[in-house]
């Protein structure tokens, strides 16, 4: 994957201070005086309570990035 997909991501962008790369779950942007820390990892497999594992795997991966976890935005369906 990290052959085909990532070569294309690429940018010079200053404000990405961490974008996409195989095996990262987060990505750093510069906005303004602060930077954004956001997380996209899907949950697959998971039957029960993907709710609250949706919530801890993102707040683990931005945490273990060294960001303490402040927010979270979810998108419902129906």
């Amino acid at each position: 994957m990290q052959q085909r997909g990532f070569p294309f991501v690429q940018t010079n962008d200053p404000d990405n201070v961490l974008g996409a790369a195989f095996g990262e779950d987060v990505a750093m942007t510069r906005v303004g005086g602060d930077t954004l820390v956001s997380h996209v990892d899907p949950i697959v497999g998971a039957i029960g309570d993907i709710g609250w594992l949706a919530v801890h795997v993102a707040c683990n991966d931005i945490a273990t990035a060294g960001i303490l976890p402040c927010w979270i935005q979810l998108q419902m369906r129906g």
